[in-house]
């Protein structure tokens, strides 16, 4: 038998010989094929898509159509693949030693696949070295990678399984004539996907080639720790479902002969998803030291443009943990792992009792005070304390309203909760209990712009025109402010009013109401 990918007719029950047949594992992916692809902010299905490899158009092709047989056209798509495959794998033996010629088989692939450029990356920490990949193009790289190993482990398996079919067919069960070349080729595959896997590990890597549109990264040419932590997951996630796949092939009979070559392979995708899991708890704990570091000091002009907006920590952090949250399972290892060696030093003290049997729980509320920390410190450079507390409540809320629905936090959110009743009292004592206090002047009732009405409407008129343009991005957050604002300084207005029988006041309730409803549009 030649290195032959073709499938023949049904695999016959047996040929009366009573060999016992080898039993094929339940290995087929379901129909259609999905694949997850990830964006910055959450994971996103991309629909139903084919992941067999079509040799001379795009990878992913329309799994099927709503007439026909879906069954039928798949295996058709299949029956191409495996051709296509067998071809490359016939170009690549042809090569032999000559590592050009492999390379260049290779990049035909890869090109197909809208990954040649992983053939030109390397790792370095030398900025002349080619263009840098920077934030906005690292997730790009990272689906293009990931979907480019589904296609290939799961062309690979077409292809196998088609061998596996013919031999079914055949009656005979022996290793492939050719298994250790064939082998070679899926090993060499791998191995050149596997830098990038190096590239987003390392603090800095370039690609370099024409084939890279050139682009510039931060001004220390490091991609920021959450962008890093979303791919280094992401890529994890691919190189363990090829892992898993590889270990498959150990008992498919047209590869029992090339054991060694696939114990290989297995060794250094385990040995690099030890060193992903490594980059993943690094990256944790930089971001983790990142957000306990002082914010440092603000000189005058800085503190004057100080914002009430969502901070950039603040969605940084809440970005991570929402990755680490929905990849829960991978992060309870991880941290566990930590803890084990004593790299992870959980701060128990910090949490309540139901948070502290989970490590990884502790782990993310650990991420949550450290915010709330740093955002108390960065407060602390904002001139205006009802800007302070403005900003704290800005950010505060958005940490709820981004987590309050992830289970595994539930019991922290009453906390949080307080802490946003908390901040909102501390705004309006700064901003508008000032105001009201002009009408309890204890001086005698007088008349003209002396009298506590008069002081009241001037200080009204002054932190309204203050805060009017103030920020508050959130629609319910900025209607509860509003409402609560209207309820605080309405009811001590209309109770002056009618203390002092006043009827005809210059300003009247529903005008001062009004004026409230336009606060906080930015």
């Amino acid at each position: 038998m030649d290195i032959d990918g073709g499938s023949s007719s049904p695999a016959r029950a047996g040929d009366g010989s009573g060999a016992q047949q080898p039993q094929r594992p339940d290995w087929r992916p379901p129909l259609p094929f999905s694949l997850l692809a990830y964006g910055t902010s959450s994971s996103t299905s991309a629909g139903s898509l084919s992941t067999t490899y079509t040799s001379g158009s795009s990878h992913l092709q329309s799994s099927c159509s709503d007439q026909g047989d879906p069954w039928l056209e798949v295996e058709e798509e299949r029956e191409k693949t495996r051709g296509d495959i067998k071809g490359l794998v016939q170009e690549f033996l042809a090569a032999g030693d000559d590592q050009d010629a492999t390379t260049l088989v290779l990049e035909r692939w890869f090109s197909d696949l809208g990954v040649s450029w992983v053939l030109s990356i390397i790792v370095t920490d030398d900025k002349s070295a080619g263009a840098f990949v920077f934030q906005r193009r690292l997730q790009h790289f990272a689906r293009s990678w990931i979907v480019a190993l589904t296609v290939i482990q799961n062309s690979i398996f077409t292809y196998v399984e088609g061998l596996w079919n013919q031999e079914e067919a055949e009656g005979v069960f022996s290793s492939l004539p050719a298994a250790s070349e064939f082998a070679r080729f899926l090993q060499t595959t791998i191995s050149k996907m596997l830098p990038f896997v190096d590239m987003i590990m390392a603090h800095k890597a370039v690609i370099v080639g024409p084939c890279i549109q050139h682009t510039n990264l931060s001004s220390n040419g490091e991609v920021p720790a959450e962008e890093k932590l979303v791919a280094l997951i992401a890529v994890r996630d691919g190189l363990s479902a090829a892992s898993k796949q590889i270990q498959m092939w150990f008992i498919c009979p047209p590869l029992l002969g090339s054991r060694g070559t696939l114990d290989e392979m297995s060794n250094l995708l385990s040995a690099k998803l030890a060193e992903l899991d490594e980059a993943v708890w690094d990256t944790v704990d930089e971001i983790l030291t990142d957000n306990n570091h002082d914010a440092g000091s603000m000189d005058n002009s800085q503190a004057l443009e100080r914002s009430p907006d969502i901070d950039k920590a603040t969605g940084t952090i809440v970005n991570c943990i929402k990755v680490l949250s929905t990849n829960y399972g991978l992060l309870h290892q991880i941290v566990c792992s930590a803890v084990r060696l004593s790299e992870c030093v959980p701060e128990y003290s910090k949490v309540s009792p139901l948070f502290r049997a989970d490590s990884c729980a502790v782990l993310i509320v650990e991420m949550i005070f450290g915010l709330q920390e740093k955002l108390a410190r960065v407060s602390q450079s904002f001139p205006d304390q009802s800007l302070r507390f403005l900003f704290l409540l800005n950010n505060t809320y958005f940490v709820w309203q981004q987590l309050h629905t992830t289970s595994n936090l539930e019991p922290y959110m009453p906390a949080l909760t307080r802490k946003i009743d908390d901040h909102m009292q501390r705004y309006l004592q700064m901003s508008w209990i000032p105001v009201l206090s002009c009408l309890q002047d204890p001086t005698p009732l007088c008349l003209g712009r002396y009298s506590p009405l008069a002081k009241f409407q001037s200080e009204f008129q002054k932190t309204y025109t203050a805060q009017k343009l103030w920020k508050v991005p959130d629609p319910e957050l900025r209607r509860r402010l509003r409402k609560a604002i209207i309820e605080t300084v309405i009811s001590a207005f209309t109770r002056y009013l009618e203390d002092n029988k006043i009827t005809t006041p210059r300003v009247t309730q529903l005008e001062l109401e009004d004026m409230l409803q336009d606060l906080f549009e930015g």
